[in-house]
């Protein structure tokens, strides 16, 4: 066992450090985060991406109790995000989020969809992370064009309603140049 252990010991170290970035979420959100530092998931939003248009009776309630329709939002640009409290990714992209709201809440619109269809946890959630997201829930079924389960996922809709950025899985959303080019599209 000592021959197994002395031939073997970074090996061993590296398997129980990875488990430990695997199996403990704050860890996970840490290095997740660490990455983002670097750019490595940076997203890119170009005129190319235009994905059509976003169906228009897609509703979603605040935790206020306000109903909307993606077509009320028909003439502003759209950052929707689908997320979950028990989602890693989802919880390691949260920062950049805020980031990105705390810049451009007075140019866009935020919708922020919680996938659990709840209000307690999520609300909680943010209030522990002294985030101020606007939270939503769906009100309406949700095509699978614009949310396949997968988390988190974000869409950028143009202000003529058409999905011109669709992303599954985290990313920087602070990110200097996906701004700008927020900032162009809120231009136009």
């Amino acid at each position: 066992m000592k021959k197994i252990w002395k031939e073997n010991w970074g090996f061993i170290i590296a398997v129980i450090a990875m488990a430990f970035i695997l199996f403990n979420m704050k860890t996970r959100t840490f290095v997740t985060q660490q990455l983002f530092r670097i750019g490595l998931f940076s997203p890119s939003l170009s005129k190319k991406d235009v994905l059509g248009p976003i169906d228009k009776n897609i509703a979603f309630t605040s935790a206020e109790g306000k109903l909307i329709k993606m077509g009320d939002l028909e003439g502003k640009v759209v950052f929707l995000n689908f997320w979950a409290t028990w989602c890693p990714p989802c919880i390691a992209e949260m920062p950049s989020i805020q980031k990105l709201y705390n810049q451009m809440s007075n140019e866009i619109e935020f919708v922020f969809v919680d996938v659990d269809g709840q209000f307690e946890k999520p609300l909680s959630f943010l209030k522990k992370h002294n985030y101020n997201l606007p939270l939503f829930v769906s009100a309406s079924p949700i095509p699978e064009t614009v949310f396949d389960g997968s988390l988190p996922t974000t869409l950028v809709i143009d202000k003529k309603g058409n999905v011109v950025f669709r992303h599954r899985g985290m990313s920087d959303y602070s990110d200097k140049s996906f701004v700008a080019k927020l900032r162009q599209l809120a231009a136009e």
